[in-house]
This record gives C-alpha cells, structure tokens and sequence, in this order.
C-alpha cells in the first residue's frame, strides 16, 4: 500500500477557495472581511476502559522480574570477580571428578543431619461439643413460628423468646417491637420467616503502587502517570520523546476523532508526531499520510504503529507540513500543530500557533485547499469565537462548524474543530449537546 500513490497531486500555482502564498510561505486569504461561521459546541465523553490496576499489576509484575533479573546477574558478577568463591566452586568441581572416577558420582556430596530443627507434631485441637439450646414444648428460643393473638385473631411471624409459666411462650414479633405472651399451643411452624442476610462488607479499593518514574528529571510524574492512558500498549514497548510526552493524544480521544475522519479515506496527519493520532486513524479503517519534519520522531511512529499492527496502512513521510500540504490532494487533513508547550494560558487564540513561519489561521488555509475536510486538534482553553474567526479568515466555505469537547474521566483535555463537514452529516452519537 502507498497512501502517496493514492493522492492527487497537484502544483503549487493551483488556486482553490481564493488562498494565494506569497514568497515567504505566509498565506494570504482573499475573504478575511467575511462574516464568523455558525458554530456547534459538543461534549465528547470518553472514560478510561478500567484496566488501570490491572495493567498497573502486569508493569509491576515486569517491573520485580527486571529487578530480581538485575539482582541476579549482579549476583553472578560478584561471584565471578570473587577468588574465594571461584577457588570453593573449582574446589568442588575437582571432587565431583575424583568421585566419577571412582564410580561413585551418585553418593552425595555432603553428610550429616539437616541443621534445621525439628518441632514436634501439633496435635488437632478437638471442638469443644456444642450445647444444644434447651427446648419447652417443643420448642427453643430463637425459633421462628407463626403465633396466633386472641386480639384480633391473626396470625403473626415471630422468634421465640423466652419462656413464661408452665404453658406461655414469649414471641417477638418480627417487623414489630412487640412482644406477646400466647399459650404454646397457639404456635405452629412457619415457612414465611428468612433470615436477614448480613450486609456485605465494603472493602476499600486496593491503589496498586505504580512503578516509579524512569524519566524523573526529564518528564514530569503527572504524565508518566498518566502513560496508558496515552497508549493502552505502553508496557510492549511503545517509545515517546521528552517533547510527545505533554503533547501526544490520549488514545480514548484520538480514537473518537478517528471515527468522525477514518473510515476508508485518505487523510493526511500534518503533524503526526510519535504517532497516536496517525495509529488511531488506521485502526478505524484510514489510508494516512503521516507527515513530521522530525526524523526521529517518525522512528518512533513507526515502531508504535508496529506494536498496534497498523503500520501497513500509514505513510511516513519526512517532510515539512508547510511545504508538501500545498501539493496533496486527500480526502481529510488532520491537524495537531504545537501549542508551544503545555503552558498556553487562558483563552488560547487559534491565530497564536505558529508552524514554520505560519500562523494557525494560515495553517487551517493550507489543509482546507489540500481537502474539503479538516479537523483541528485545539487546546481546551479555545473559544468558539477565535474558531469561527480563523475560519472565515482562511476562506473556508460557509457552513457550519463542530466543536467538540474532549472529556476524559470528567475532566476536559482538549478541543477538536471539525470544518468541511456537510450539515447534514450523521455524527456518532457518543456526545453530549
């Protein structure tokens, strides 16, 4: 498969939605006086897969055999490098041939009784015999019965009580206080009566401790912490640089943007990083073009996408999105350009990206003149109104515009525009209006 073949390409004096370029690369767009798009905000729920403990079991499982594997090979080297040790061990293996020539290899190489003392047998304790509760008439107290009351001529469900006099019973009445004295004549066995089921304990919820942090210094606990909800396959080897670590898509959100673009299309991820956008978009069915200027970072996508089994569905592509976006035709672009790091402030303005000397407004005109449909990948403080603006800004066709909100686990990660999209189109039904 090659997503390229698949691609129209198309030269740079092609002009499409009234965009031009000038010679440095900036965007210049024709309709930027154009009134702002009619926007629809929605609330795109995702929730983690409750694995969390067992996959934290399974790395501290790896984690102990690294660490006894480690223990172990030290163990060996202190030895090899120990003379006394070495010179006990030849000692030991010159016996054992002294004994095989003598024909005695099977006798056993050591004598004498086991240094471990010996402790006598523990003898059962016997159960001490149950008394058997007391009965008068038949019956014992704690016994469940149906009474009759000679006070409105019903019959009740009690336990026994006590007893009072030769003939009286005392019966608690159950669902009651009361207690009522009836002649033990007026009792019968009943069916009626189960006893009360013990309330189940709560035991509190057992937090497995997390391995500890390789890259403390480099990449903060918060995020280490947070590493499968990055990639669910993290623990097979899945590799991330310093920088995709607060950048990459937590693979629930990646996948729902994945089912909105995939599915049989061409799409192009401008930006695709150490690939969680790229390896989601495959998974739902996509041909993608995975576009990074950074070699070593399309290493990484590539190997990741191996771990997920997609990778013969993706392209790799060692380039600057700037410059290859104006010559591709696709079906969908994705982007996800730099925020400029994880401290973007309140009320993030699309217009303050910047990706190779163009702006986000800029950036949004390249995708929408490389393919109709274009979903931006936007930090969570992004208003509706800095979306609609850059919209109309970069020339995109009228229409309206999809916002979603990204929840994970009730706490808001990012926002996707979704521009292009028909409105009639059918939305998978997994957000909240």
């Amino acid at each position: 498969m090659d997503a390229l073949r698949a691609l129209c390409l198309c030269g740079k004096d092609d002009a499409s939605d009234g965009n031009s370029s000038d010679g440095d690369g900036a965007v210049v767009t024709t309709e930027s006086a154009a009134p702002p798009h009619p926007v629809v905000e929605v609330d795109c729920r995702d929730f983690d897969d409750g694995t969390r403990n067992f996959r934290l079991e399974r790395r501290s499982v790896v984690w102990y055999c690294e660490t006894l594997a480690r223990e172990v090979a030290d163990a060996a080297v202190d030895c090899a490098c120990d003379e006394a040790a070495r010179d006990r061990l030849e000692a030991r293996m010159d016996m054992r041939g002294e004994m095989a020539a003598a024909g005695i290899e099977d006798l056993p190489t050591s004598f004498g009784a086991s240094k471990r003392p010996r402790t006598a047998r523990k003898k059962k304790k016997q159960k001490a015999p149950q008394k058997k509760p007391r009965k008068k008439h038949g019956w014992a107290v704690g016994d469940a019965c149906e009474c009759f009351y000679e006070g409105d001529g019903l019959w009740y469900v009690g336990l026994v009580a006590s007893f009072a006099g030769d003939d009286g019973v005392e019966v608690a009445l159950v669902g009651s206080e009361c207690v009522v004295v009836v002649p033990h004549y007026w009792l019968q066995k009943t069916t009626r009566y189960r006893e009360p089921e013990p309330e189940p304990e709560e035991k509190p919820k057992q937090r497995l401790e997390d391995a500890p942090n390789p890259y403390a210094g480099l990449v903060d606990d918060k995020y280490w912490a947070q590493r499968f909800h990055y990639f669910s396959l993290y623990d097979c080897g899945v590799r991330l640089d310093a920088e995709s670590w607060y950048s990459v898509t937590p693979e629930k959100v990646a996948a729902s943007i994945a089912r909105r673009v995939g599915g049989g299309r061409v799409v192009v991820d401008a930006f695709c990083g150490c690939g969680g956008n790229a390896i989601a978009l495959a998974s739902e069915g996509a041909w993608v073009v995975a576009v990074d200027v950074d070699a070593r970072k399309l290493d990484m996508a590539r190997h990741n996408a191996a771990i997920y089994g997609v990778a013969d569905r993706i392209d790799f592509v060692a380039a600057d999105a700037i410059g290859l976006l104006p010559t591709l035709k696709a079906d969908a672009v994705f982007l996800s350009p730099p925020w400029g790091g994880p401290d973007y402030g309140d009320d993030f303005d699309v217009a303050a990206i910047r990706a190779g000397g163009v702006d986000g407004v800029g950036l949004l005109a390249l995708a929408l003149a490389a393919a109709p449909r274009v979903a931006y990948y936007l930090p969570r403080t992004t208003s509706a109104a800095s979306i609609a603006a850059a919209a109309a800004r970069a020339g995109a066709a009228r229409g309206g515009i999809r916002v979603e909100a990204h929840y994970l686990n009730h706490r808001l990660k990012a926002k996707t525009a979704y521009v292009g999209w028909p409105a009639d189109h059918a939305w998978p039904k997994n957000g909240k209006t």
